[in-house]
């Protein structure tokens, strides 16, 4: 892949993700909530690194993982910060919690390759405590809810991040792999 198609993917995804925060203002701690939560997981440079290298396996994978990985992760993310919700302000946490388990349990059926399991469980552990750790910044202003749409949306560009660097980054891989299958040893 050229670099300028890579440029214009990640535009493209750049504008799609950015594109509800232009229109989410009814109020004041909606807005608030999405830019507090948007900006948790750029705080720390371990988090950002970890959600670019899933990015990156899930690419380097293929097919069979490079939707799977991302949403297992992001899935358990959001389990690990509904889970630290309280359920009596928020009813719909719980039914919300039971259909992402059940939703990461069909993900999980999906793999051809059983081999990625040891890529996808411990990034979906990675991302339930990631979950649990980011939930416990909101500030007193934001609804829980709002904050956790941007923290979703920030984890969500950064592993589109990754993937689009890691489609880029995969065919010299294979071409410089090849090459190293081909010259004979001495």
């Amino acid at each position: 892949m050229s670099m300028r198609l890579f440029a214009v993917l990640f535009t493209g995804l750049f504008l799609i993700g950015a594109f509800p925060v232009f229109f989410l203002h009814p109020y004041g701690s909606a807005s608030a909530g999405v830019t507090a939560g948007f900006t948790v997981p750029l705080e720390k440079q371990y988090h950002i690194i970890v959600l670019i290298a899933i990015g990156l396996l899930s690419a380097w994978g293929g097919e069979g993982v490079v939707l799977i990985l991302p949403l297992c992760t992001l899935l358990m993310m959001v389990i690990g910060s509904l889970m630290n919700i309280g359920v009596q302000a928020f009813h719909q946490v719980e039914g919300f919690t039971v259909g992402g388990i059940l939703l990461f349990s069909l993900c999980m059926s999906m793999l051809r390759n059983k081999i990625f399991l040891l890529f996808i469980l411990p990034a979906s552990l990675w991302g339930y405590l990631a979950g649990v750790s980011f939930i416990g910044h909101i500030p007193s202003i934001t609804t829980p809810l709002f904050f956790l749409m941007g923290i979703i949306l920030c984890c969500t560009l950064l592993l589109a991040m990754g993937i689009t660097l890691g489609i880029t980054t995969c065919d010299p891989l294979h071409r410089a792999l090849n090459k190293l299958k081909r010259k004979p040893l001495k």
